[in-house]
């Protein structure tokens, strides 16, 4: 049995737990406040701890029903996030200027390991989103690459891979760059990031419908939140096919 610690910060509760009971807990607390960077907890390095952000029962992204189709999320907003075996995980940091948002997460420590494609035991984030539409939907994320052993990520949606090994522009300047994807169903989706290469900067992820949609500059604003339903929901009400890369 693993254990579950509680702490009382700001009159809110806030929870921790290991990677087993993830699930269970976040069903069991509902409305109570988790613990993460935001709540000002330092992370142990524990492998597959999962932390969720503050206010994560109220952080499912939802797609704008209107033309286009935006979903805009910054990085920092995870819902959980997890330490993979090696001991790496992803910080907030704002050393690198230009950011959106209050800060941007880095893939720590770097120290120039390359992990393969896996959700169980690499250092991730979980992104909770509702898509309103299906068919062929485009993904963007604004990083920053600093050099060739910190440039690339791997992205799963539904714990199904998007992208692995997604090499983003060179150059340690905030860019954004696109893969496409097709969704089945739309629904309650979860969208991880996923460490390829540590050293990885991630600012701010989109999602859209619109194929001559392009962002620029810091990217649209953040996506209304909407009530989180019961974790079964998530990977089962949604289902990813004919997975495409982009440019």
């Amino acid at each position: 049995m693993g254990e579950i610690t509680m702490f009382l910060k700001s009159k809110s509760v806030c929870v921790r737990s290991t990677a087993r009971f993830q699930v269970a807990l976040l069903a069991a607390v509902g409305s109570a406040l988790a613990c993460g960077d935001s709540a000002g907890l330092i992370d142990d390095g524990e492998p597959n701890e999962i932390e969720a952000s503050a206010l994560a029962s109220d952080r499912t992204f939802l797609q704008s029903p209107t033309a286009g189709h935006v979903l805009s999320i910054e990085a920092e907003n995870f819902h959980t996030k997890k330490t993979g075996t090696t001991g790496h995980v992803w910080q907030a940091a704002t050393a690198k200027a230009g950011y959106s948002g209050s800060v941007y997460m880095e893939a720590t420590p770097n120290s120039g390991v390359t992990r393969a494609f896996d959700v169980v035991n690499s250092a991730s984030m979980t992104y909770r989103l509702r898509l309103v539409v299906d068919g062929p939907q485009f993904l963007w994320i604004r990083s920053a690459a600093c050099g060739s052993t910190n440039d690339s990520v791997h992205v799963a949606l539904n714990g199904v891979a998007l992208a692995t090994a997604w090499a983003t522009p060179l150059g340690c300047t905030w860019t954004w760059a696109k893969k496409s994807f097709v969704v089945a169903n739309p629904g309650y989706q979860e969208l991880q990031i996923v460490m390829h290469k540590d050293g990885f900067k991630l600012d701010k992820i989109v999602v859209t419908d619109n194929p001559n949609f392009t962002p620029i500059g810091l990217g649209p604003a953040e996506s209304a939140r909407i009530p989180v339903e019961p974790s079964p929901a998530y990977g089962l009400r949604g289902s990813v096919t004919g997975l495409v890369s982009g440019t």
